[in-house]
């Protein structure tokens, strides 16, 4: 599966970032922190990380 890596691009035009839904990955295993921010490549926009944000790490 795809793994959240560096932003690429800002919210389109249009996007609502408060409706931007991205799933963060973990850089250690334990790790509350994730890249600010991040980039969904299977939804393709950006988002910062919020604190205590639902964290789920993604296998290849």
């Amino acid at each position: 599966m795809a793994r959240c890596t560096n932003c690429t691009r800002d919210l389109k035009e249009g996007e609502e970032f408060s409706l931007v839904r991205v799933q963060y990955w973990k850089t250690k295993v334990g790790s509350k922190e994730c890249k600010q921010p991040d980039f969904d490549e299977t939804r393709g926009y950006c988002q910062p990380c919020a604190k205590k944000v639902q964290v789920n790490a993604w296998k290849d």
